[in-house]
């Protein structure tokens, strides 16, 4: 997780094996704490929007899980956007 300007954050998820992974984040199971920053997320308490940097298409939000299959050595790059 990096924070990332208006309250927005950025998050990789990282395949470093060469077989295809299957990536679920069920966001409201986790807190993120920058301690640089001195920013937080709740993700029960927060909603995000969620877009895909690369593919730039809106994947809906933080109230449902992430899922996605990676291939070997690909990422996924996101960014959270608050929704209010």
């Amino acid at each position: 997780f990096k924070p990332l300007s208006a309250g927005q954050w950025a998050i990789c998820f990282h395949n470093r094996g060469t077989p295809v992974k299957s990536i679920e984040f069920p966001w409201s199971e986790h807190t993120v704490s920058d301690s640089l920053s001195r920013r937080d997320i709740n993700f029960k308490q927060q909603i995000f929007a969620i877009r895909d940097f690369w593919s730039k298409k809106n994947l809906g939000t933080t109230k449902k899980k992430f899922n996605r299959q990676l291939a070997g050595h690909d990422v996924a790059l996101l960014r959270l956007s608050p929704v209010k």
